[in-house]
């Protein structure tokens, strides 16, 4: 793991890009090119799905506010899930909200 600081406004990931690494937030904020326009903080983080799933970036996302993170390569952080079941739960748990959290807003705007 290695500490990286990104200046305002750089987009740290790229939609449809290549999975490189998993990113958590130490200080600072970052911006999701979702419709919210979601504000992810110290404690958040990006960059999983991709390594999970192999396919490109679903969203880009861009450092706001001196953002600095950990940043794990991929071979790293599949290490970790593996070697620490917790973790592995933990991400589950985030990625579950977020797809109950798109299906609640499916079902308001459908309504």
């Amino acid at each position: 793991a290695k500490e990286v600081q990104h200046p305002d406004g750089r987009v740290v990931v790229e939609e449809g890009g290549k999975a490189l690494g998993f990113h958590l937030i130490i200080d600072g904020e970052a911006e999701v090119d979702n419709p919210d326009k979601s504000i992810l903080k110290a404690g958040d983080y990006f960059g999983e799905i991709s390594l999970i799933d192999g396919l490109p970036r679903s969203v880009s996302v861009t450092a706001k506010r001196g953002m600095r993170t950990v940043y794990l390569n991929s071979s790293t952080f599949d290490a970790l899930l593996r070697d620490y079941p917790e973790t592995a739960r933990s991400v589950m748990k985030v990625l579950t909200k977020r797809i109950r959290d798109l299906e609640s807003k499916a079902r308001a705007q459908s309504a």
